[in-house]
C-alpha cells in the first residue's frame, strides 16, 4: 500500500469514528425525553409501568406528596414521583431500588389502591433493600390498579428502580390492621364469612334489630350495608353461625343466646332478614349448621350449657321463614347404654 492510499484509509477511518460518535450522541438525545417522561409528578398523571423494565427517576421533585404513609419513617416528605401497575393475574409484586447503580441512595416508596385523593395503603417500604435502598413486596389482585409513589422523605436524589412479579407466593402474605365499622350489641358474637358468594370473607355484626354486613372488596377494602330487622328474641351473646338453611342462595344466621335461639332468615332476594325465634329455653354455648341426618338438608346444632344439646332438623319444606312448623327442635338425651347410643325426644 502506498503512502497516499494509507493516508486516505486513515482519513476514512477517522471520519467513520466521528460519524459513529455523532450518531450515538443523537441517539442519546432522542432517548433523553423518554427518560424525563418517566418522572410523573402527580398521582393523576402516574405513568403505567411494565414489569422487568428499569425506570429512572431523575429527581424526586413532583408536587404531589404520597400520602398516607404506608412505610416506616412517618411524614416529612414534600415531593413525590408516581407510577401505576395493573396485574392481569394474582401476583406477588416486588418494587425495588436495590440496584447496584443506585449506590446507597436513601429511597422510600408508598403503594396504594383507590382513587387519587382517597388512597388506601397496599404496601410500602423504606430500607428493606441493601443499606438505605428499598424493597417493597405485596400481593396484587388481577384488574386492580396499584399506585406507586416514591417520596423524598430522606433524599431527592435520582435513582433507578424495577418492578418484578411472580405468581402469588403465600410466604409473602402479610397482615395490615384495618378498621371496620361495626354495629354490635354488647357482648354479642361476630362473624367472618362470605355472605354474597364472591370468594371474599365479609364481616357480620348484629344488634337485636340490625344486621350489618361489611362486604370485602377485591382490593381489601369494605363496603358496609345495614339490614334492619324485627327485634330478635335472643341476641348472639354466646355464639353466631351462618348457613343457607333454606337453600335460597343467601346465608341465614343463627343467634345463640343465654336463654334461647333466634334464626335470621335471609329473604329470597337477599335484601333483608326475617326473624324466627323458638320458645324453648336453650343456654347456648356454641352453634353450627350441618346436615345432621344426611338427608341433603342443612340442619342446625346448638350446644346447651346446662341441659342436653339441641338440634333443629330441616325436613326440606322450610323454604319459607313463615312455616315454623317445618322445623322440629329435638333435645339430645343423655347416653343410655354402654354402646353410647343416644335417644332423642321431641319437645
Amino acid at each position: 500500500m502506498d503512502k497516499l492510499a494509507a493516508r486516505t484509509l486513515q482519513l476514512n477511518q477517522t471520519q467513520t469514528k466521528r460519524t459513529m460518535k455523532q450518531s450515538y450522541a443523537l441517539a442519546l438525545m432522542a432517548l433523553a425525553p423518554f427518560a424525563r417522561l418517566q418522572a410523573q409528578s402527580s398521582c393523576a398523571t402516574a405513568l403505567t409501568i411494565t414489569p422487568g423494565v428499569v425506570y429512572t427517576v431523575d429527581t424526586v421533585d413532583g408536587t404531589d406528596v404520597p400520602l398516607p404513609v404506608c412505610s416506616s419513617g412517618g411524614t416529612g416528605a414534600n415531593a413525590g414521583m408516581w407510577y401505576q401497575y395493573t396485574p392481569s393475574s394474582y401476583q406477588t409484586v416486588f418494587v425495588s431500588s436495590d440496584l447496584t447503580q443506585n449506590g446507597n441512595t436513601d429511597t422510600r416508596v408508598q403503594i396504594y389502591t383507590g382513587e387519587c385523593g382517597n388512597l388506601t395503603c397496599a404496601g410500602g417500604d423504606d430500607d428493606s433493600g441493601a443499606g438505605l435502598l428499598t424493597l417493597a413486596v405485596f400481593n396484587a389482585y388481577p384488574g386492580v390498579t396499584y399506585l406507586i409513589g416514591w417520596d423524598n422523605r430522606y433524599s431527592s436524589l435520582g435513582f433507578d428502580f424495577t418492578v418484578t412479579t411472580q405468581p402469588w407466593n403465600p410466604t409473602y402474605i402479610s397482615f395490615t390492621n384495618q378498621t371496620v365499622s361495626t354495629s354490635s350489641c354488647s357482648g354479642c358474637g361476630q362473624a367472618a364469612v362470605d355472605m354474597n358468594n364472591d370468594g371474599y370473607d365479609d364481616v357480620v355484626t348484629v344488634t337485636a334489630t340490625n344486621v350489618r354486613i361489611s362486604y370485602q372488596q377485591p382490593d381489601g377494602t369494605f363496603n358496609t350495608i345495614d339490614f334492619p330487622t324485627t327485634s330478635a328474641d335472643y341476641t348472639p351473646s354466646w355464639s353466631m353461625a351462618a348457613g343457607d338453611i333454606d337453600a335460597n342462595g343467601y346465608l341465614d344466621l343463627l343467634y345463640g343466646g343465654g336463654s334461647g335461639v333466634t334464626f335470621m332468615m335471609a329473604t329470597e332476594d337477599g335484601t333483608g332478614f326475617t326473624e324466627i325465634s323458638g320458645p324453648q329455653y336453650v343456654f347456648s354455648q356454641r352453634s353450627n349448621f350441618v346436615d345432621i341426618n344426611n338427608d341433603g338438608h342443612l340442619d342446625a346444632f346448638v350446644c346447651h350449657d346446662v341441659q342436653p344439646n339441641v338440634y333443629y332438623l330441616n325436613d326440606g319444606t322450610a323454604h319459607s321463614p313463615t312455616t315454623k312448623a317445618a322445623w322440629a327442635i329435638r333435645r339430645m338425651a343423655a347416653t343410655t347404654a354402654a354402646s353410647g347410643s343416644i335417644t332423642t325426644t321431641t319437645i
